[in-house]
């Protein structure tokens, strides 16, 4: 009897889990280009998107993304608040990030509309997706001045770990020449860089990666 009652819970068990539809999961579908066309786009959907219709998490957000990015290539749509027009019309998402933030991707990737789309993300940036216009050259010449560049740079480097130290360093040594500030100044924000990136030239598994960094801070060091 009791080695009945076991069997029967089982197969109730198994009968339930597998009614349960199995967790959805994030799918990087890649991209079809930031210019392409409609006829591009909705072909990159069917092939890459439509398969994962019922199992991807990301599934209408994506396609929301692109039949976005597609109305506004095709409508040749170059202000930011057209184009977050065009991206509420998919999205439905109202002002919260994740329509933002795809309205401001979208203006970032085809260099349209910058710095009004850098100025709608105030507020609503939880993942410092403003870093990338500090540390891009093509967009961050739009919204800021090398001085606000520096100071950005400076402060991401020195008071956060964050994983773009290349990137930034490279950014300071672009704009240092049209800094304002005073000697004396840049020279004590360098030598803080030098301290604290040239110990990692003796972790042999950090050696080669901050050689060029910690190479080029030196040398402003030695030329400002």
């Amino acid at each position: 009897m009791l080695k009945k009652t076991i069997a029967l819970a089982a197969v109730c068990a198994a009968s339930l889990f597998a009614d349960e539809a199995p967790a959805k999961k994030y799918v990087n579908f890649g991209h079809p280009g930031w210019g392409a066309g409609k006829a591009d786009i909705l072909q990159f959907i069917a092939e890459k998107l439509e398969p994962f219709k019922d199992t991807a998490a990301n599934y209408e957000t994506s396609k929301a993304k692109l039949l976005a990015l597609a109305e506004v290539n095709e409508t040749q749509a170059s202000t930011y608040p057209e184009i977050k027009a065009i991206v509420d019309k998919y999205l439905q998402e109202g002002e919260t990030f994740v329509a933002t933030g795809a309205a401001v991707q979208i203006c970032y990737c085809l260099k349209k509309d910058v710095k009004a789309a850098y100025q709608a993300l105030q507020g609503k940036d939880p993942y410092n997706y403003a870093r990338c216009f500090y540390l891009n050259k093509d967009r961050s010449d739009i919204v800021f001045t090398p001085d606000q560049i520096y100071d950005w740079c400076i402060h991401y480097l020195t008071e956060t770990n964050g994983g773009a130290v290349k990137e930034a360093v490279n950014q300071i040594v672009r704009v240092i020449p049209n800094v304002t500030k005073k000697e004396n100044e840049v020279l004590a924000d360098l030598k803080k860089l030098n301290r604290k990136f040239s110990p990692y030239l003796l972790d042999d598994k950090k050696k080669d990666t901050f050689e060029p960094i910690v190479a080029k801070i030196r040398t402003m060091i030695a030329t400002y």
